[in-house]
């Protein structure tokens, strides 16, 4: 395995840093994307017991952050496959 994988390493030469942060970008891609279902979650919780809509908007930036991280994550692990 060891062997196999040092004979991949050197055949990529140039792409090495790109061999590298593509999988990082997919992995931050999927963690947020694993997260978001949490996040919805519990913004669909708060909506039951709200008094006034501006309780929500915390919850709201948090799951447009996360989907603009996700998107970004994607793009940019598209780019540098």
């Amino acid at each position: 395995m060891i062997k196999s994988m040092t004979k991949v390493f050197k055949s990529i030469k140039d792409y090495k840093k790109y061999a590298i942060i593509t999988p990082l970008f997919i992995v931050g891609e999927t963690a947020v994307e694993c997260t978001l279902p949490f996040f919805m979650s519990v913004f669909v919780g708060k909506i039951e017991n709200i008094t006034h809509i501006s309780e929500l908007l915390p919850y709201f930036l948090i799951l447009i952050a996360l989907t603009a991280v996700s998107v970004t994550c994607g793009i940019l692990g598209g780019r540098y496959a």
